[in-house]
């Protein structure tokens, strides 16, 4: 505890987690991980002075652990862990929490010396305090490091017991500061009381931009405190109130808010007991708002009463880029107005439109839809109950459709007529990078439409055929067809339930298993290096424009004539690490006994 008190207080910490983590062990995912325990452990990291592939501006001192504090006051007698090191980075490991010692932590002395430690720290940016049974006597001493810090900009206060008392203190010294952006206090109970006196505070604070108040417990009348402030406030932009209870009332609220808000950029009410009529009083102030770029409705039973109101705002709405209305009760006839009026609309970006109703009428109509709008670039349909017909007429419109990127069709179970019709729209998009396609029944008979509309294929990155009850003959005609796709970069096959083969048939032999595994291993390994060094020539080029396209990277990193390259090369291995190639692959059909590692976390951060 010491050893993180002296950091603190000396001005050489950046950003300190001290969430703490469940104790339950978890069994390693893949061949060659280590299985750990994330029993109540803690350690920060100093990347004062050392190498780091993270920003600056965002560097972590916890690799993830408990509350330092509570175990240096608990375990006084116990020996320390040894420090050590990563890659550069000093860990100070302190001995672990024993018993249930951490469950006070908010009333214990260590934690009120934390607190004056952080009074006089100015250089911690980011605080997270997540997990640690925090009470309202807690708050209160954070509330006054509130008061007189000027560096802090993100405090993370998630799953604590704050309550409506720890929550005023909390909203009592933000009146006053003026540099926390970022305020995190989801799943603490803080019920109307609490977030009345976070309404009270966002009249007044001009520092504040995002807001996490999800699973609070807030109901009508907090819900329409707070809602009520947007009417006052001009800085926040990200509001997130998922699964509380803003019911019609509170959507009144936000509708007259959205008509003189125009600073709100995202706006969660996921969950909140909206149903159609909230939703349609919501879209009156929608249609008029020109700031909104996220909206977020799922799980609220609008219904084609919300559709329909959605609908009649998003024709004169042109600012809104992304609609989440997933899990809605949605039928064909609301789908069908929802895709008249993106006809005319070509702001939206991505239509998030799982777990509903579409069927084959809505999925006509979404298809028509497509054939015009040129805006649309993600389109999300899982669980849907769209049958092959109905991908039939999607694909008929999608495939002229310049704009679409992703497309998420999973459990629809089209089988393999309908993996037959998605194969002419693989073979033929040009801009089509993800494809979502699991739990739909395709088979083998599907497997081998879409591994040859593969070959072909010059965008896809990343494709879900996992749980389509493909045997090893289809995989196999998989693997030989992607050999000469030179772009796709993940590829989920995994068949858990894949079928028994016919009694009078022979089963492939037990080498034959690994066959299209380490085919397809081999061809993604391949196309992530081919990709690594395309976005690398890309960085150099950028920073250095008079570099020519082809101009070989060793002799680009070689020359004198760009100067000293010690910062671009930091920059490059901060990017792009030397292990990423070699940890890289696909997920197995076969469990973990093939080292192939996970590539989806991977091939997704390839992008700077």
């Amino acid at each position: 505890m010491d050893d993180i008190l002296n950091k603190v207080t000396s001005h050489q910490a950046i950003a300190l987690n001290l969430t703490k983590v469940g104790r339950k062990k978890s069994r390693p995912k893949h061949a060659g991980d280590q299985p750990h325990s994330s029993e109540s452990t803690a350690s920060i990291v100093d990347f004062t002075g050392a190498r780091t592939h993270l920003n600056p501006d965002h560097m972590a001192l916890s690799s993830g652990a408990a509350m330092a504090a509570a175990a240096a006051a608990a375990a006084a007698a116990a020996p320390a862990s040894p420090n050590h090191a990563v890659d550069g980075a000093v860990v100070l490991s302190p001995p672990p929490v024993f018993g249930e010692v951490d469950a006070g932590f908010g009333r214990s002395a260590a934690f009120k010396a934390l607190s004056t430690a952080l009074s006089a720290n100015q250089s911690i940016t980011q605080l997270s305090l997540g997990h640690n049974n925090l009470d309202p006597s807690a708050a209160a001493l954070l509330g006054d490091v509130l008061r007189h810090n000027t560096s802090l900009l993100h405090l993370s206060l998630s799953v604590n017991k704050l309550g409506a008392d720890g929550t005023r203190s909390l909203a009592d010294s933000l009146r006053v500061n003026r540099t926390l952006e970022h305020l995190d206090i989801a799943s603490n109970s803080i019920f109307d009381e609490g977030a009345q006196s976070l309404a009270d505070m966002l009249s007044v604070n001009q520092a504040l931009t995002i807001l996490d108040v999800s699973n609070c417990s807030i109901y009508a009348e907090g819900a329409r405190a707070l809602l009520g402030s947007l009417k006052h406030n001009a800085t926040l932009r990200q509001l997130l109130m998922s699964k509380n209870h803003c019911l019609a009332e509170g959507a009144a609220v936000v509708a007259d808010a959205l008509l003189i808000n125009h600073t709100l950029q995202k706006l969660d009410l996921t969950a909140n007991y909206m149903y159609g009529d909230g939703c349609r009083l919501l879209c009156t102030g929608l249609a008029r708002n020109r700031g909104l770029l996220e909206l977020h409705l799922a799980s609220n039973e609008i219904g084609d009463v919300g559709a329909d109101a959605l609908a009649t705002a998003l024709k004169t709405n042109r600012t809104l880029h992304t609609l989440l209305i997933h899990e809605n009760l949605l039928t064909p006839l609301g789908i069908e107005k929802l895709a008249d009026a993106l006809r005319k609309n070509g702001s939206l970006t991505l239509l998030h439109l799982c777990d509903n109703q579409s069927g084959l009428k809505g999925a006509e109509a979404l298809g028509k839809m497509l054939k015009v709008n040129r805006g649309l670039q993600r389109l999300h349909l899982a669980q849907n109950e769209i049958p092959a017909d109905g991908i039939k007429a999607l694909v008929r419109y999608a495939r002229s459709h310049s704009a679409l990127t992703e497309l998420n069709l999973s459990w629809n179970r089209f089988g393999a007529a309908g993996a037959a019709h998605l194969a002419l729209l693989v073979s033929e998009s040009r801009t089509l990078q993800e494809l979502h396609l699991s739990h739909n029944k395709m088979m083998e008979e599907g497997c081998e439409y879409l591994a040859r509309a593969l070959h072909s294929n010059t965008a896809l990155q990343y494709v879900d055929l996992s749980s389509n009850r493909i045997t090893h003959k289809g995989l196999d005609e998989l693997a030989r067809q992607i050999h000469n796709n030179h772009k796709l970069l993940f590829l989920n096959y995994e068949q858990p339930h894949a079928p028994a083969q016919p009694a009078n048939s022979q089963p492939p032999p037990p080498s034959h298993k690994g066959v299209h595994d380490e085919s397809i291993s081999f061809v993604l390994r391949r196309n992530l290096r081919e990709h690594l060094v395309e976005s690398k020539t890309a960085m150099l080029m950028a920073f250095q424009p008079r570099l020519g396209a082809q101009a070989p990277l060793a002799e680009t990193f070689a020359a004198s004539s760009i100067g000293d390259l010690s910062v671009l090369r930091l920059v490059w291995d901060m990017l792009w690490p030397n292990n990423y190639v070699q940890n890289a692959s696909i997920v197995s059909p076969y469990g973990s006994n093939y080292a192939m590692g996970h590539a989806q976390t991977d091939a997704r951060r390839l992008h700077p």
